[in-house]
């Protein structure tokens, strides 16, 4: 009896170093799942099918699963971090853990690849619906592929707290595999995975903007060009376009080339939608929107995967600290341990920015949002 209370006691003077990490996860879960709940609703009921849809759908269901299972099993861990006996609890909050950030990381790779055919090589085969369904279900399949030993080696493992007589029990590395080199592989091969991730990213995206820095510069230098020049440039240039396009478009599918119901942001449904016999100005502002509204979906693409490789550098860098400094954590002053628990959630970030996103890029998003709080004043009224 004696033991138990000492123990609940050590229990309460460690939690308070999780306080920081504590409200740190407790704000980004709430935020995150108003947030996911709107984007879920808002992309499900109210956009037509496209790829863009697919993705942001794929995307926000994954941070659901963030905000509703993996985050309240770390409140619970910050909260019990010398009494937590639930092993198979445990091992699902690993579990979930890794899975989103293999998922996020993996669907954001079919993205990027997405975007990159649809801007570099637009008369190569394109990912539209079906295909992007099929990838996200694939990269479901492979985060699982990755995440499943998490099953294996975590449970609730015994852990010696600074009374030399009471032991307490963690979410950890489980005693059976404390000893073996498995947990650190695991690691290893993961934080490969995610380094090599980035980097692959990181080069699509640049070709990708290198590619639309080069067509805006072939744009301006035909505007500045002189007006014989520019009559035939605008001529050469809205074949440029065209075969940039418009070419490639024609194979878009019926369903990708619907459009949004409210006018919004879909690139598929502007690129495809020129008719036979339409005028030549129409047909010009309709390839000016269609490039604009390819442009702004892979901008805002683009920011969804620099929030995910930004928001994981903290947590990234304070584990391979960790794995050189085994004392790196204990050896911290007491204020440095509530910061480190803090930080060491950092890509949480990624399952709770991605709306705000939305909310700030995606017009028809906002209208949505908009027209939905303007509802819920008028019955308050």
């Amino acid at each position: 009896m004696e033991e138990n209370l000492n123990l609940a006691v050590l229990n309460d003077l460690k939690s308070l170093e999780n306080i920081g990490g504590a409200i740190f996860v407790g704000a980004l879960m709430i935020i995150g799942f108003i947030g996911n709940s709107l984007s879920l609703y808002i992309y499900f009921f109210r956009y037509n099918s496209s790829t863009y849809r697919v993705f942001v759908l794929c995307l926000a269901f994954i941070d659901m699963v963030a905000c509703c299972v993996t985050m309240p099993f770390v409140l619970y861990m910050q909260r019990y971090p010398f009494m937590f006996e639930d092993s198979w609890g445990c091992r699902v909050m690993k579990l979930t853990t890794y899975f989103i950030t293999i998922g996020s990381g993996v669907i954001l790779l079919i993205i990027a690849t997405e975007r990159y055919r649809k801007v570099c090589v637009p008369h190569g085969t394109q990912i539209l619906e079906g295909k992007a369904k099929i990838s996200c279900i694939i990269g479901s399949v492979v985060s699982v592929g990755f995440s499943w030993p998490a099953l294996v080696l975590y449970g609730s493992k015994s852990v010696v707290t600074n009374r030399a007589n009471i032991t307490g029990f963690a979410c950890e590395v489980s005693d059976e595999y404390w000893h073996t080199p498995y947990p650190a592989i695991f690691k290893f091969v993961l934080m490969f995975v995610f380094i090599v991730s980035a980097i692959a990213l990181i080069a699509i995206y640049s070709l990708i903007w290198r590619e639309l820095l080069r067509r805006r510069r072939f744009r301006e230098g035909i505007a500045s060009s002189s007006p014989a020049a520019s009559k035939g440039g605008s001529q050469t240039n809205d074949t440029t376009e065209t075969s940039l396009t418009d070419n490639s478009r024609q194979k878009v599918s019926e369903e990708d080339a619907q459009g949004n119901k409210n006018g919004g942001m879909n690139e598929d449904s502007m690129n495809s939608s020129h008719k036979t016999h339409a005028t030549n100005e129409v047909q010009k502002s309709s390839k000016k929107k269609g490039t604009k509204a390819t442009n702004t979906v892979t901008f805002v693409l683009f920011l969804i995967t620099a929030v995910f490789c930004v928001s994981f550098l903290p947590h990234l860098i304070l584990r391979i600290i960790e794995f050189l400094k085994k004392s790196f954590v204990r050896d911290m002053p007491y204020g440095g341990r509530v910061m480190y628990h803090m930080f060491r959630w950092s890509f949480f970030i990624n399952h709770m920015a991605n709306p705000i996103i939305y909310g700030l890029f995606d017009r028809q998003f906002k209208s949505e949002l908009q027209k939905m709080f303007n509802r819920f004043r008028n019955c308050l009224k």
